[in-house]
């Protein structure tokens, strides 16, 4: 596959989710195998007489900040939680005002489910507007659903296509404690079959910390107990979705 066709297959793939990238946008997301410069990319944009994007919509904007202003006021209270990244239709620069607000999670390993726990028992004592399994859908609502831990960043082989390859290079990263973002890309490399120059420039030349120290024995105890107790409630709900001790990807949308 040429660049002019691989910018026209990733320009096509986009429209399919109502998408409008930028320039910006396109460099980090071609869908290609191959490893192109940014350079050969801008200069391929104009010979081909595109007309792309300057900036975002101006509900990116304000949907990014409301996202940033929950992970400082809120998210960083949690001493567990390591990674936060921003996703959906937010993150891929093109949100209407009825979307809600996509988080992907990842938490100190052996602590997510008791993490997830105290987390939405937080979240509704302050009464911030999160999304519910089966609810219908609220402008501007957090959606929790898709988490990790620490243990296993690596998506398993299911999961490994083009929409999270794409969902993976078009992230936000919003706290990240620990290079946990880092080490989550490093373990992912898959992703490179579908966007090599997006994954090329996201995992060059990164300095990549140690590991968070693991849990203590009783915690992990206390996780496993929550755990049973969460999986027990969700698991009428449970479809296609992916729900172990150590990833939840609760989002019936997502293959």
């Amino acid at each position: 596959m040429s660049l002019a066709q691989a910018i026209k297959q990733t320009l096509d793939y986009s429209r399919q989710f109502h998408g409008h990238l930028t320039l910006k946008d396109l460099d980090r997301r071609l869908i290609s195998p191959q490893i192109y410069t940014s350079a050969n990319i801008h200069r391929q944009v104009k010979l081909l007489q595109l007309r792309l994007p300057v900036s975002p919509p101006a509900e990116f904007g304000r949907l990014l900040a409301q996202a940033r202003s929950y992970v400082h006021r809120y998210f960083r209270r949690f001493s567990t939680i390591l990674f936060i990244g921003l996703t959906g239709s937010v993150a891929a620069g093109s949100p209407s005002a009825f979307d809600d607000i996509d988080f992907l999670i990842i938490t100190q390993s052996h602590t997510l489910w008791l993490t997830r726990f105290l987390l939405y028992l937080y979240f509704c004592f302050h009464r911030l507007p999160i999304r519910r399994f089966g609810r219908r859908q609220i402008s501007r609502q957090l959606c929790l659903n898709l988490w990790l831990d620490d243990f296993d960043l690596s998506l398993p082989p299911a999961k490994r296509n083009l929409q999270n390859a794409c969902d993976l290079m078009m992230m936000i990263p919003l706290l990240n404690r620990r290079s946990t973002y880092q080490r989550f890309l490093a373990a992912n490399p898959w992703a490179k079959k579908f966007l090599a120059s997006g994954y090329h420039r996201l995992t060059s030349n990164k300095t990549i910390r140690t590991a968070h120290p693991p849990a203590h024995v009783s915690v992990k105890v206390v996780n496993y107990l929550f755990f049973l107790l969460q999986y027990h409630y969700l698991k009428p709900k449970i479809t296609t979705e992916l729900v172990n001790l150590h990833q939840s990807f609760f989002h019936p949308s997502r293959s």
